[in-house]
């Protein structure tokens, strides 16, 4: 038997926009207890090119396809943490994880520069695009850090009365430890102006 249940939790901020798909699976395996992390992260990136006489920031608003409420966002980061754990249960009905597998997938997407721009604004755009980078990446760190925290947590669960109980108790932990990486993002968001700090400026 094989449980599956999906969730979402979107949120936006000024320039960039980020949303966490959290995925939980449960089925049944003997084998000996074990635990592992994989993670993969790409970037994707839309093409930013003059149009008459147009400044930079007006370019990239145009050719972002990162649309929502309105709104244009001019870099995206999403994750999403996906943990399968496998059990056995016993004749008395009591259940213990036998494996935990945990994965974090991350994508950003960004701009990127293209057309005959003089090379003052190809300047201002390379310093724009890598704080842009980094303060995406801070995020992607919270997914990261989420997903081995969740592979620790389950992989110590005890043994419990019945797999339904397991089932309740390791989806718990998870959405716990997935609120708190939400904060952390909200709190880098608050503590960097959602990476004005951070060198994410563009003058008109």
């Amino acid at each position: 038997m094989r449980l599956f249940t999906l969730f979402t939790l979107p949120r936006s901020s000024w320039n960039v926009r980020r949303s966490i798909w959290i995925c939980c699976a449960f089925g049944w395996l003997a084998q000996p207890a074990l635990a592992e992390v994989s993670e993969s992260l790409q970037y994707r990136y839309y093409t930013v090119s003059p149009y008459g006489k147009e400044a930079l920031w007006q370019a990239m608003d145009r050719a972002s396809p990162i649309r929502e409420k309105g709104q244009v966002f001019r870099g995206d980061t999403r994750w999403q943490v996906v943990w399968d754990l496998r059990w056995e249960q016993g004749t008395s009905g009591r259940c213990a994880l036998t494996r935990v597998q945990t994965t974090l997938h991350a994508t950003i997407t960004l701009p990127q520069i293209s057309g005959d721009w003089d090379a003052g604004t190809r300047a201002r755009f390379i310093r724009y695009a890598t704080a842009l980078r980094q303060h995406e990446l801070g995020h992607v760190d919270s997914g990261r850090e989420a997903a081995r925290a969740i592979d620790r947590r389950l992989s110590a669960f005890p043994v419990m009365s019945s797999c339904h109980a397991l089932e309740q108790a390791a989806n718990a932990a998870g959405f716990e430890l997935l609120e708190q990486a939400r904060q952390r993002d909200l709190a880098l968001d608050q503590r960097t102006g959602h990476g004005r700090s951070e060198g994410v400026v563009l003058p008109d």
